[in-house]
Parts: structure tokens; sequence; C-alpha cells
């Protein structure tokens, strides 16, 4: 007979913040990530907005940024990354290792690449982490086993003109459901 217990999954650590000041946001990154390093590149008070819902396998975090910032340091070991622009008509493009992202791109996926991105100011930026383990299991399920294999994954940027809206759309969603905090979170 298992344990019933081995089944169950922790509840979700859930953030909702206003960060006035760059190295207490930092803080916050720096607690899934490792050595993290971001600088204001505007002169003027920060207003850094997030809202974070780790699942333990998964984890989805959106900033606000009223200033441009400029990201460079480690990304969450053993979890792909996939970071875009939540809101494609207020997208300005952003710098990713000196590759311009656009409102149909998503960036950073290897996680033993250091990162190294600029983002503007005032366009919500999403930010999906996947334990890798689990990734590979989804696409195994889902027969796309090809997913492992591609390039995407090492390039670590791709434009998705066709198919970024569906999922930025489903991303909106969830990002609704944690701040507004609901049972079906729990």
């Amino acid at each position: 007979m298992s344990d019933a217990g081995s089944h169950i999954k922790p509840s979700p650590s859930i953030i909702s913040k206003c960060f006035r000041d760059i190295d207490k946001f930092a803080d916050v990154m720096r607690a899934k990530r490792g050595e993290t390093h971001l600088v204001q590149l505007e002169l003027k008070p920060l207003k850094a907005e997030i809202v974070q819902g780790d699942f333990d396998d998964f984890l989805i975090f959106q900033t606000h940024l009223n200033s441009a910032i400029h990201h460079t340091g480690n990304r969450r070991k053993n979890y792909i990354h996939f970071l875009g622009f939540l809101n494609p008509q207020e997208t300005r493009t952003a710098l990713i290792h000196k590759c311009l992202a656009g409102a149909n791109t998503l960036w950073s996926f290897d996680d033993t690449r250091q990162g190294n991105t600029i983002l503007p100011a005032h366009v919500p930026v999403f930010d999906l982490q996947i334990r890798r383990e689990q990734f590979e299991q989804y696409c195994q399920i889902m027969g796309r086993e090809d997913l492992l294999k591609r390039q995407f994954l090492t390039t670590d940027i791709i434009d998705l003109p066709l198919t970024l809206s569906t999922y930025r759309n489903q991303i909106q969603e969830i990002l609704h459901l944690i701040e507004m905090r609901s049972p079906l979170l729990y």
C-alpha cells in the first residue's frame, strides 16, 4: 500500500508586491536564480510590480516596470525558462544577448546560460519556468520529443507570430488567478 501523503503537492507560494528599491527587487530574483544583478537605466523613482506563483515544478512570474532595467545573472537551474511580453500592443523591443526581441518573441530557455537582458519600461513581462524533467515528460506524453531536440532551446530566442497570442492569453488567465488568490490554485 502506498503512502497517501506522497502524492500531495505543497501549496503554491504566491507573491504580489510593489518594489521601490532596486536592491530589494533583485533579492526576490536571487531567491530563485542565485546571482542576479539589476541596474535601473533611468534616473527616476523605481516602481517594480510583481506577481509570482511558485508551484514547485512550475513558476510563473510577471513584472511591470516604470523604468528600463538591465538584468544580468543566473537563471534558475534545472528549469526551462520562457519569457515574453504580455501586451503586444504596448510592446517595445527588448535586447536579449544583443538580439532584438519584440511582441511575438519568446526568450531565455537555456538555464546553463547567463541572462543578459535590457527590458523597456511600461511593458509587462512574463517568465514561465518549468522544471526541465517535467517539460521532458510533457513532451513525451504529447508525442512531441522533437521539441527536446529543437535548436531554440539553445539559441535563447524564437519568434512565434502565429501561436504566441494563444499562450499569452493562457498565461494572463493564470496570472489573474494568482492575483486573485483563487481557491482553484490550492
